[in-house]
Protein backbone atom coordinates (compact mmCIF):
# COMPACT_ATOMS: atom_id res chain seq x y z
CA UNK A 1 0.00 0.00 0.00
CA UNK A 2 1.11 3.38 -1.20
CA UNK A 3 0.89 6.30 1.58
CA UNK A 4 0.21 9.69 -0.18
CA UNK A 5 2.99 12.31 0.56
CA UNK A 6 0.21 14.86 2.29
CA UNK A 7 -1.35 12.17 4.63
CA UNK A 8 2.89 11.34 5.64
CA UNK A 9 3.41 14.91 6.24
CA UNK A 10 0.03 15.28 8.23
CA UNK A 11 0.96 12.34 9.96
CA UNK A 12 4.35 13.54 10.83
CA UNK A 13 3.05 16.95 12.06
CA UNK A 14 0.10 15.21 13.98
CA UNK A 15 2.82 12.57 15.54
CA UNK A 16 4.59 15.54 16.72
CA UNK A 17 2.26 17.68 18.22
CA UNK A 18 2.69 16.65 21.42
CA UNK A 19 6.54 16.18 21.35
CA UNK A 20 8.36 17.88 24.45
CA UNK A 21 12.01 18.53 24.27
CA UNK A 22 14.08 19.50 26.96
CA UNK A 23 13.69 23.16 26.19
CA UNK A 24 10.15 22.93 27.22
CA UNK A 25 10.78 21.21 30.17
CA UNK A 26 13.96 23.44 31.35
CA UNK A 27 13.40 24.96 34.62
CA UNK A 28 11.82 24.92 38.17
CA UNK A 29 9.09 22.25 38.89
CA UNK A 30 7.30 22.29 41.99
CA UNK A 31 6.13 18.33 43.10
CA UNK A 32 2.38 18.94 43.78
CA UNK A 33 0.94 15.38 43.55
CA UNK A 34 3.02 12.10 44.41
CA UNK A 35 1.36 8.59 43.73
CA UNK A 36 1.01 7.16 47.58
CA UNK A 37 1.77 10.41 49.25
CA UNK A 38 -1.36 12.01 50.70
CA UNK A 39 0.16 15.09 52.40
CA UNK A 40 3.50 16.75 52.31
CA UNK A 41 5.27 19.90 52.04
CA UNK A 42 5.04 21.48 48.42
CA UNK A 43 7.36 24.50 49.30
CA UNK A 44 10.15 21.84 49.95
CA UNK A 45 9.65 19.74 47.10
CA UNK A 46 11.62 20.79 43.59
CA UNK A 47 12.88 19.49 40.52
CA UNK A 48 15.23 21.50 38.17
CA UNK A 49 15.78 20.34 34.75
CA UNK A 50 18.22 22.06 32.36
CA UNK A 51 18.07 22.74 28.48
CA UNK A 52 20.86 19.97 28.19
CA UNK A 53 19.35 17.76 30.32
CA UNK A 54 20.98 18.00 33.75
CA UNK A 55 18.25 17.44 36.78
CA UNK A 56 18.97 18.59 40.15
CA UNK A 57 15.68 17.57 42.88
CA UNK A 58 15.05 17.51 46.27
CA UNK A 59 12.34 17.21 48.74
CA UNK A 60 13.87 18.47 51.68
CA UNK A 61 16.66 16.53 53.02
CA UNK A 62 18.58 15.05 50.18
CA UNK A 63 19.58 16.34 46.98
CA UNK A 64 20.36 14.33 44.11
CA UNK A 65 21.12 15.28 40.69
CA UNK A 66 21.28 13.46 37.14
CA UNK A 67 20.64 13.52 33.58
CA UNK A 68 16.89 13.35 32.17
CA UNK A 69 16.26 11.78 28.51
CA UNK A 70 13.57 13.23 27.04
CA UNK A 71 12.45 11.64 23.21
CA UNK A 72 8.85 13.04 22.24
CA UNK A 73 6.45 12.38 25.71
CA UNK A 74 9.15 9.44 27.09
CA UNK A 75 11.32 9.95 29.68
CA UNK A 76 14.03 8.44 31.87
CA UNK A 77 16.05 9.84 34.77
CA UNK A 78 19.24 8.60 34.44
CA UNK A 79 20.73 7.07 37.58
CA UNK A 80 20.23 9.70 40.22
CA UNK A 81 23.54 10.62 42.14
CA UNK A 82 22.04 11.50 46.24
CA UNK A 83 23.14 12.55 49.11
CA UNK A 84 22.50 10.19 52.02
CA UNK A 85 21.49 12.59 55.38
CA UNK A 86 19.41 10.99 57.91
CA UNK A 87 16.34 12.60 57.52
CA UNK A 88 12.80 12.33 59.75
CA UNK A 89 10.77 8.82 59.12
CA UNK A 90 8.07 11.28 57.55
CA UNK A 91 10.10 12.80 54.93
CA UNK A 92 12.50 9.79 54.54
CA UNK A 93 9.08 8.22 53.46
CA UNK A 94 8.07 10.81 51.05
CA UNK A 95 11.78 10.67 49.79
CA UNK A 96 11.61 6.78 48.79
CA UNK A 97 8.05 7.48 47.15
CA UNK A 98 9.72 10.68 44.81
CA UNK A 99 12.84 8.85 43.73
CA UNK A 100 10.94 5.53 43.05
CA UNK A 101 8.50 7.76 41.11
CA UNK A 102 10.72 9.24 38.86
CA UNK A 103 12.80 6.04 38.41
CA UNK A 104 9.14 4.35 37.17
CA UNK A 105 8.84 7.24 34.88
CA UNK A 106 8.65 6.17 31.10
CA UNK A 107 6.36 9.25 29.62
CA UNK A 108 5.39 12.83 30.45
CA UNK A 109 2.60 15.05 29.57
CA UNK A 110 2.91 18.61 29.54
CA UNK A 111 -0.35 20.69 29.42
CA UNK A 112 0.14 24.45 30.35
CA UNK A 113 2.46 25.01 33.51
CA UNK A 114 1.56 21.03 35.05
CA UNK A 115 4.22 18.42 34.32
CA UNK A 116 2.80 14.91 35.25
CA UNK A 117 5.24 11.94 35.16
CA UNK A 118 3.44 8.59 33.56
CA UNK A 119 4.39 4.67 34.43
CA UNK A 120 4.29 1.89 31.68
CA UNK A 121 0.49 1.80 32.06
CA UNK A 122 0.01 5.59 31.42
CA UNK A 123 -1.01 6.17 35.19
CA UNK A 124 0.45 9.53 36.69
CA UNK A 125 2.57 9.30 39.54
CA UNK A 126 4.04 12.52 39.95
CA UNK A 127 2.75 16.27 39.01
CA UNK A 128 4.54 19.36 39.22
CA UNK A 129 3.87 23.38 38.79
CA UNK A 130 6.30 25.25 36.57
CA UNK A 131 7.45 27.89 39.04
Amino acid sequence: MRVSPILAALFLALSCAHAETLHDLAGNWRLERLSGAADFDRTKTRLQIAADGAVSTTVGCNRASGKARIEGDKVSFGHLAATRMACPPELAGLEFKYFAALEAARSLRLEDSLLALLNERGEEIAAFIRQ
